[in-house]
C-alpha cells in the first residue's frame, strides 16, 4: 500500500514538471516570436509638378518642347517624403530615379514619363498615372489685311477683307487652331477661317486684332491695327 502511494506521489510530480516546462515553452514561444511589419499606409497623395522657364510649379502639366522642364514629386503628408523613394517610368520602362526628373528639349514620347511609382519603408507602393503635354503655343504672322494706319475707300455696303496668318510647329501633331477676330472691340469667333469679309463701316477710324487659340489653350494674339475708311465715291 505505502508502495502504491509513493508511486502515485512520483507520477503528480513528474505531471507537474511536465506542465512547467511546457509552459515555460509556450511563454518563451511567445517572447521570441517576431512582431507584425507595420504595413499601414502613411500617404495619402501624390502631387506632380512642373517648373520651365517662366512655369513654377504648375499642376497643369504642360511643358514647350523646345526648353527643359522639370517634373517634381511631393506626397502629403509632406513630412513623410524623406521616408518615400521615387521611380519614374514611361509605361514599362525606367527613366529614373528621385523626387524631380529633368525633360530634355524636344524629348520624344518615350523619354517623358508617365508613371510615378513611390515606395516607404514598410514596402507599400503608391502608383500615379498622368500624362505631359507637350505643347508650342500658336504665333501670329505679321503680315495683315488691312495693314497698321491704311486708309481704305469705302462705305458702309463696302465689303473689307480682313486676313491674318498664324504659325504652329504642332500642326504635325494633329494640333488645331482657332481664331476670334476682335474688330472696334467687338468680338467674332471665326473658327479655323484666316480670312473674313465684313461690311457696315462708317468713315473714320477703326481697328481689329486677332486672338488664336490651339487645342490645348495656348495662345496668342495679334497687335492691334488700326486703319480709317474714307468714302472716296462720295456716296452715303
Amino acid at each position: 500500500m505505502e508502495q502504491r502511494n509513493r508511486s502515485t506521489r512520483a507520477l503528480l510530480h513528474f505531471g507537474k514538471g511536465l506542465a512547467a516546462l511546457f509552459s515555460c515553452t509556450l511563454v518563451a514561444a511567445c517572447l521570441d516570436a517576431p512582431s507584425y511589419p507595420d504595413t499601414s499606409k502613411k500617404i495619402e497623395r501624390i502631387g506632380i509638378f512642373v517648373s520651365q522657364e517662366d512655369i513654377s510649379d504648375s499642376t497643369l502639366l504642360k511643358i514647350h518642347p523646345s526648353s527643359e522642364a522639370t517634373l517634381r514629386a511631393e506626397v502629403y503628408p509632406r513630412q513623410y517624403k524623406k521616408e518615400i523613394s521615387f521611380k519614374w517610368y514611361h509605361d514599362d520602362t525606367k527613366l529614373g530615379s528621385g523626387d524631380s526628373f529633368s525633360i530634355p528639349p524636344y524629348a520624344s514620347s518615350k523619354e517623358i514619363p508617365n508613371i510615378l511609382k513611390a515606395t516607404d519603408q514598410e514596402g507599400n507602393v503608391y502608383k500615379d498615372t498622368f500624362n505631359i503635354i507637350s505643347n508650342t503655343p500658336p504665333h501670329f504672322d505679321e503680315k495683315t489685311s488691312p495693314v497698321d494706319n491704311d486708309t481704305l475707300c469705302a462705305n458702309k455696303r463696302t465689303s473689307i477683307s480682313f486676313s491674318w496668318n498664324s504659325y504652329d510647329v504642332d500642326y504635325s501633331y494633329g494640333d488645331k487652331n482657332f481664331y476670334t477676330l476682335i474688330i472696334d472691340k467687338e468680338e467674332y469667333f471665326v473658327g479655323s477661317l484666316t480670312s473674313v469679309m465684313q461690311s457696315g463701316f462708317s468713315d473714320g477710324k477703326h481697328s481689329f486684332s486677332v486672338i488664336v487659340a490651339d487645342s490645348y489653350g495656348d495662345s496668342d494674339t495679334l497687335q492691334t491695327r488700326t486703319f480709317f475708311i474714307s468714302d472716296c465715291s462720295g456716296e452715303r
